[in-house]
């Protein structure tokens, strides 16, 4: 079965920071972070079939903090740029605020995998996570 959870992982910049995990049928595993959209695990076979977490990084929050590096980073420093914060998607189009996308249009800001992250948009009939 498909599913979606969030559970909270800890706190960064006043923050609270939640850890989300998502699974589908077929035993796939992932959980992400909205603290800078770290991919904390990914849970795959081995040709044996046996499970395993393939991604490198850090086992809690505190240490995500701490490192300099950019394990599990899914999002660079000029990440989801939008042409004009619109964008279609099944033939509908989805607006973002503008303003939102401010911070992530500056081609010599800072990186984003030490940020906290939030919904800038969130597609028709989604659920709040």
């Amino acid at each position: 079965m498909n599913s979606i959870q969030k559970a909270k992982w800890g706190e960064a910049d006043g923050r609270e920071i939640g850890l989300y995990t998502l699974a589908n049928r077929s035993s796939l595993v992932a959980k992400i972070t909205n603290y800078g959209a770290i991919m904390v695990a990914l849970d795959v076979p081995d040709r044996k079939g046996t499970m395993g977490d393939i991604v490198v990084g850090c086992d809690n929050l505190a240490d995500f903090v701490k490192q300099t590096l950019y394990f599990g980073a899914t999002v660079g420093r000029v990440g989801n740029r939008i042409a004009d914060a619109r964008f279609e998607r099944s033939r509908l189009e989805e607006g973002c605020g503008v303003e939102a996308w401010a911070d992530l249009q500056a081609r010599d800001g800072p990186s984003f995998h030490d940020r906290v992250m939030g919904p800038v948009c969130r597609p028709r009939g989604d659920p709040d996570l």
